[in-house]
């Protein structure tokens, strides 16, 4: 992971297992807040006094170029078709394009809105998402984590390189967002194993354990069986194939806090 100032070409967008970054021209806001609750008590306090209540999380707008097609009319197809929920996961990759260890949102947004509009000459779409599906929450109120496997193509059993979590172990769970963009015949299972020392014995994480078949594209949430789940400091994703073949993914791991 490279550290530092970045730009928006090495922002990337995914979404139910598409990769919609070389359509894309931006996106945002990446929004992440609470609402404010006055707990003033005026008889006694010197100064106004908030809670944090609801949170609001929310990819915002996706602005890509409008490319036609015999087939679906709109080239991009995750984002003209409204009315439902996307799994979302936007890179953002530092100076290079993303890398195990760069930041990234994650959500599961509802999908509002479409347009077709102009944009200094050139026609343009724009894919309007609202804040995270109520149908299918996660226990944690983060949307942003840090990019476990970027956008790579594996093989069967296939084992990640180790990446160190900032902050030292985890106690508060978390959870794996998984893009799955093309794969061959079978069954795969992709998780998240950590251990305390790089050169150690992995273990699973428990809870971070998905199986997909070869019905791709595909996208998800995988949470900890508990909020108290314990992540150490290095972590490891684990493909493995029933049959030899190959499958490109990207996922994300965003660990709970406390």
């Amino acid at each position: 992971m490279t550290t530092g100032r970045t730009l928006v070409k090495w922002l990337r967008m995914y979404v139910d297992g598409y990769d919609l970054s070389g359509y894309g021209r931006s996106v945002g806001p990446l929004s992440w807040s609470f609402d404010d609750v006055d707990m003033t008590a005026p008889m006694s306090d010197a100064a106004k006094g908030y809670l944090p209540s609801s949170i609001h999380i929310s990819p915002g707008t996706y602005n890509g170029v409008l490319q036609s097609t015999t087939d679906s009319g709109v080239e991009i197809s995750r984002i003209q078709s409204t009315g439902t929920s996307r799994d979302i996961m936007i890179p953002v990759g530092i100076r290079a394009a993303p890398a195990a260890g760069d930041p990234v949102f994650c959500c599961k947004s509802t999908h509002n809105g479409f347009q077709v509009v102009e944009d200094g000459g050139a026609m343009t779409v724009n894919g309007i998402f609202g804040e995270w599906d109520v149908s299918d929450l996660v226990t944690y109120p983060v949307p942003w984590g840090l990019l476990q496997e970027p956008y790579t193509t594996d093989t069967i059993t296939t084992t990640g390189a180790a990446l160190t979590y900032p902050g030292g172990i985890a106690t508060a769970g978390g959870y794996m967002a998984y893009q799955i963009f093309a794969g061959g015949t079978g069954t795969w299972t992709i998780k998240i194993t950590d251990c305390s020392s790089a050169g150690g014995s992995y273990a699973d994480v428990e809870g971070l354990t998905v199986t997909v078949d070869a019905s791709v594209p595909a996208a998800g949430i995988v949470q900890t069986t508990a909020t108290t789940t314990a992540i150490d400091v290095y972590t490891k994703s684990v493909a493995t194939e029933d049959v030899a073949g190959t499958l490109i993914f990207a996922l994300a791991l965003v660990r709970g806090i406390v």
